[in-house]
């Protein structure tokens, strides 16, 4: 392993997509352009917290603003539980009345929330939802994010590419995430929507964007995001092989979350279960010719798990409410905290300091409820920890690096 993706994983783990595919170059550009934009003190902030133990309450401010900019989706995926719980497998099933609908933010809303100092060291900018190319004025706050954030990144469905090309393309993001979750339209069918025509949709939306990435010399990083469970884990090297044949950058797998649903849970993979630790132990050790982040496969021990989010990175609605990661809806009712009620206390209230602590401290049920059953927790929040668990083996062994 060479030091530069040892470097890598270091710096990224934890975080939403991996380590990433990026070259040297693209570290010291990436470097450059967070000076150019905020400044020595957010960028030297950024490396003190690398090297810092970890303490419920935190001297440096989220170094990740994740904005839900809607929460309106154009599928109903039958695990998918935001935004639109009423009209999914999940929501109705389970009925998820913690998981509420956020108002469409609009420029104005995005400019007041990016100005106010919680984010001031934010080096990074997340465009979640719901689906964020259905929103109206997502263009324009990509606008005026490349102002204030070196990185920016969209997380999509990719219905809707096609329709946005050319502004995608002139756009400022850094990085795109489509959340494709299958190989073939069957598979879709089951994981998204049950249409085979909006597979193919997607596929050739890909196609189409990494065609204009290429020919205007972009630099965009195109990563392909697949949830697996004991269900369709055994596909994993169809999927890898599919993303190949489509030229993208990365892929990414994320391990289904249980959100304390027992059906679900089930479909989880675990580091006890030999045939998938050994199943994805032996795909990592392939060479496929693109990055890849495997699943992070969770332990049934609870005193194994970390996670980075709640103590880099702030998730913000339209109104100013504030979630502890960015794949959490924050609250509308503000129980999680609101910006513009808490102010600076927002990110160390007493939410945020009794959830760090109880991750600190290896609680066996952490403050959050809604975190319990997350596949991310899994691992080390601690710093100097270099394994992200992109294996089983690593999983089986160690059970750090988160």
């Amino acid at each position: 392993m060479t030091l530069r993706i040892k470097i890598e994983k270091f710096i990224f783990s934890g975080k939403v997509q991996g380590p990433g595919d990026n070259s040297l170059w693209d570290y010291i550009r990436l470097l450059f352009k967070a000076l150019k934009i905020k400044g020595t003190g957010p960028v030297f902030s950024y490396f003190s917290f690398l090297f810092r133990k970890r303490k419920a309450q935190q001297k440096n401010k989220p170094f990740v603003m994740a904005c839900f900019v809607d929460s309106t989706c154009n599928l109903q995926c039958p695990y998918c539980c935001y935004g639109v719980p009423d009209r999914s497998y999940l929501g109705e099933r389970y009925k998820f009345n913690d998981l509420l609908a956020c108002r469409t933010m609009t420029l104005q809303d995005f400019n007041k929330l990016a100005d106010n100092a919680l984010f001031k060291d934010s080096l990074a900018l997340i465009l979640t939802g719901g689906e964020p190319l259905i929103n109206p004025d997502l263009f324009k706050i990509i606008d005026s994010a490349k102002h204030r954030f070196p990185l920016i990144h969209l997380t999509t469905n990719g219905t809707l590419i096609e329709k946005h090309i050319e502004e995608l393309m002139d756009s400022a993001l850094t990085n795109i995430n489509i959340s494709l979750d299958a190989s073939s339209p069957e598979t879709y069918k089951m994981m998204r929507y049950n249409d085979e025509a909006i597979f193919n949709r997607v596929v050739s939306n890909i196609t189409l964007l990494v065609k204009e990435r290429n020919k205007k010399g972009k630099h965009l990083k195109i990563i392909l995001s697949f949830v697996v469970g004991l269900f369709n884990y055994r596909e994993m090297e169809d999927m890898i092989n599919f993303s190949v044949s489509l030229n993208v950058d990365s892929v990414n797998f994320q391990n289904i979350c249980g959100f304390n649903c027992t059906d679900l849970s089930k479909e989880t993979l675990t580091i006890e279960n030999k045939d998938v630790a050994e199943h994805i132990d032996a795909l990592s050790k392939k060479n496929y010719g693109i990055h890849i982040t495997f699943p992070r496969v969770v332990s049934h021990d609870k005193s194994l798990r970390g996670c980075r989010q709640c103590f880099d990175s702030l998730t913000v609605d339209a109104d100013g409410n504030i979630g502890p990661c960015s794949v959490m809806i924050p609250k509308n009712d503000g129980r999680f905290g609101n910006v513009y009620r808490d102010g600076a206390n927002a990110w160390n209230s007493e939410f945020f300091i009794n959830l760090r602590s109880s991750l600190i401290n290896n609680a066996e049920k952490l403050f959050c409820t809604m975190c319990n059953d997350c596949t991310f927790l899994n691992g080390n929040i601690m710093p100097f920890t270099l394994n992200t668990r992109d294996t089983a083996k690593e999983h089986k062994h160690h059970c750090r690096g988160h």
